[in-house]
């Protein structure tokens, strides 16, 4: 008993710290960095959005590519309107200015160029990666942060692959490649929106890789509390699970490869899953409590409002709830790569599907252990659970939410190496060996 209070107090205290870390940190660049010093930045990125569509997309018909110009001026329009002289109500009440008659990126434009009052508020998110924003707004416009994102994208996957193949972990990178593959990740830092999750899923992947190499993976749930925290604070509904599953994943193959028990690897796991949902759900309310006190007035009943939007709300899907089931897992699932790039796709995916069934049939171990493939799938369960919660939501934004079945996709084919083994030359069967 003394020992789970212990330990709930020191989960506490690391939610305290991190909670304060993040909102001074973001009090402090609305407080201590003038409008005028990334005025120029904004005019620029303004310019930039400037008769540009709505969405738009790299790559012809394929959904994974689309920019979204929707999101990115919504979020430069209300960092427009930050006014340092009063930094706790311009986060807690966002503010912006729209046209009417225009979409977001002509407001956005008519707002910098203009000047004119705001005249919505933007309470529903609150959106912490405007901390970063604000800060590289000084020097670099929303083009140069997309190259910056980018840069760091690349520098953090390449760490990882380094880790995993430091620790050994060769059918594992294969299986973490395929995963970001299938999300089509090359496209995720194309948009502010697509990024926070990608960057954080690489950042927590390389943590409690390093964690669990030093022998300390006891402090796993500690990471993902922080994580869960974090990735709420940066973004809000996107494709946020996958901050979860992959470092997650990650961490039970090395601690299986390295001989930790089933029993320890299952404990560890779900203690990190609750970590994270914690984490999550307490940065989540602690934005909202935040804001109730700055405002003075209950800001819950129209936050709740808007979650039950997202969730049984009006929606694009059937009435019927298995068939409105189907197609939004059809939605996100056809959103894969190959899947995504037409016919041609679809047709390399089922081929995909029936290589890896045959692969599993035909390399299968008589004695797999059930158990660890029990635990990746339950984790890879994980972004489903979240697609049939947050189901409205999901289906409206499936262009981007499809990135969390990437942690699915990691599941499968971790598991698909538990119950089947590629004969390699000189082991097992003798294959290569020189008579």
């Amino acid at each position: 008993m003394a020992q789970a209070v212990k330990k709930a107090a020191g989960c506490l205290g690391i939610f305290a710290i991190v909670y304060a870390v993040l909102v001074l940190s973001y009090l402090a660049a609305v407080k201590y960095i003038p409008n005028e010093r990334i005025s120029p930045a904004l005019r620029r990125s303004a310019e930039f959005f400037h008769g540009r569509e709505m969405a738009e997309y790299l790559a012809k018909n394929v959904t994974a590519s689309r920019r979204d110009n929707i999101s990115d001026p919504y979020l430069l329009n209300i960092l427009y309107y930050q006014d340092p002289s009063s930094p706790a109500r311009s986060i807690a009440g966002a503010e912006y200015y729209l046209k009417e008659d225009t979409g977001t990126t002509e407001s956005l434009y008519g707002a910098v160029m203009n000047d004119p009052q705001p005249n919505k508020e933007y309470l529903r998110y609150w959106h912490g990666s405007l901390l970063l924003i604000r800060v590289l707004f000084q020097k670099f416009d929303i083009i140069a942060c997309y190259r910056i994102f980018t840069a760091a994208a690349i520098l953090l996957l390449l760490c990882v692959l380094g880790c995993l193949s430091y620790l050994e972990c060769k059918k594992e990178i294969f299986c973490f490649l395929a995963s970001l593959a299938a999300g089509s990740f090359w496209y995720a830092t194309i948009s502010l929106e697509y990024t926070w999750c990608f960057l954080v899923m690489l950042l927590l992947s390389l943590t409690v890789l390093l964690i669990c190499r030093k022998e300390k993976e006891k402090y796993l749930p500690a990471v993902f509390l922080a994580g869960g925290m974090l990735i709420n604070f940066l973004d809000f509904l996107t494709y946020e699970t996958i901050t979860l599953t992959v470092p997650l994943l990650l961490a039970c193959a090395y601690l299986f490869k390295k001989g930790c028990s089933l029993r320890e690897t299952n404990r560890i796991s779900l203690f990190s899953c609750i970590a994270w949902l914690a984490g999550y759900g307490g940065m989540w309310a602690g934005k909202w409590v935040f804001a109730s006190a700055v405002l003075k007035e209950n800001v819950m009943l129209y936050v709740t409002g808007h979650m039950q939007e997202r969730t049984f709300g009006e929606s694009v899907l059937s009435d019927n709830y298995l068939i409105g089931t189907f197609q939004l897992l059809k939605r996100e699932v056809f959103c894969l790569f190959p899947v995504d790039y037409g016919g041609a796709g679809a047709v390399a995916g089922v081929f995909l599907v029936m290589i890896a069934a045959s692969f599993c049939y035909v390399f299968r171990k008589k004695n797999p252990d059930t158990g660890k493939v029990r635990l990746y799938l339950l984790i890879g369960l994980i972004p489903l659970i979240r697609f049939l919660v947050m189901r409205n939501h999901t289906a409206m934004h499936a262009a981007f939410t499809f990135r969390a079945l990437s942690g699915t996709v990691l599941a499968l084919l971790l598991a698909m190496v538990q119950v089947a083994e590629l004969p390699l030359p000189g082991k097992g069967s003798g294959r290569g060996k020189k008579k």
